[in-house]
């Protein structure tokens, strides 16, 4: 019967992709939490997390820049200058 062929393939394809789903978890892991590293002159975005909780400014960009990297911090954070030069002490 058709019906039974059919379920039968979207069976076979789900299992198909439910042996795949560790992999395809994990390199989306990886992607996530893989540590970015930037050079000294890059030119880098910043995020304000201030933005993040807020409605009333939904619709405004959560991103600021472009900018780009002026010092690399032993912690792992940057220093950023505006693209004209100018150093910002907070973004």
């Amino acid at each position: 019967d058709h019906v039974d062929q059919q379920s039968r393939n979207l069976i076979d394809r789900i299992r198909q992709i439910i042996e795949k789903l560790p992999g395809i978890r994990e390199k989306a892991k990886q992607t996530i939490i893989a540590p970015k590293s930037f050079d000294i002159g890059q030119k880098v975005l910043y995020y304000n997390a201030a933005k993040m909780n807020q409605f009333s400014g939904k619709l405004e960009p959560k991103w600021k820049g472009p900018y780009r990297i002026h010092e690399v911090l032993i912690n792992g954070s940057y220093k950023i200058r505006e693209i004209d030069g100018r150093l910002l002490a907070r973004p």
